[in-house]
């Protein structure tokens, strides 16, 4: 059994041509291959960088103030930082799914989660944030 560098000294020494055109065709062929992986590589990349950032209004009421502030920290609505429910002892962030249940004519609005506290209101479970 002979080795590789002999099956290439004897191609060689019978065509030197066709090794020339066989080691350039390898050549080419690597080079192409790639150059493709790493365009692939460097295209998904460049996809996945591109992210696009929307502004969500939190309040479905046309009445709030500006759904962020300066800082870029949530602000309370014009009514108040947290509303209650005449019904309930929990108050909530006037976002939170519980406080978009409580009906118009049942809410109570406090300026402060102090104010709701001295009030004898607790803060709600699920709503997130709140102490």
């Amino acid at each position: 059994m002979s080795s590789i560098k002999e099956k290439l000294r004897e191609i060689k020494e019978k065509e030197p041509k066709r090794l020339e055109t066989l080691v350039t065709l390898l050549i080419i062929i690597s080079t192409a291959t790639l150059g493709y992986g790493i365009g692939k590589i460097s295209a998904q990349e460049s996809h996945d960088s591109h992210v696009k950032i929307e502004q969500v209004s939190l309040f479905e009421n046309s009445n709030t103030a500006n759904t962020l502030g300066g800082t870029g920290d949530l602000v309370a609505t014009e009514q108040g930082e947290v509303v209650g429910s005449r019904n309930s002892d929990k108050y909530h962030y006037p976002w939170c799914s519980g406080a978009k249940r409580i009906s118009d004519a049942n809410k109570v609005w406090f300026k402060t989660i102090e104010e709701a506290k001295q009030a004898g209101y607790k803060p709600a479970g699920n709503c997130p944030g709140l102490e």
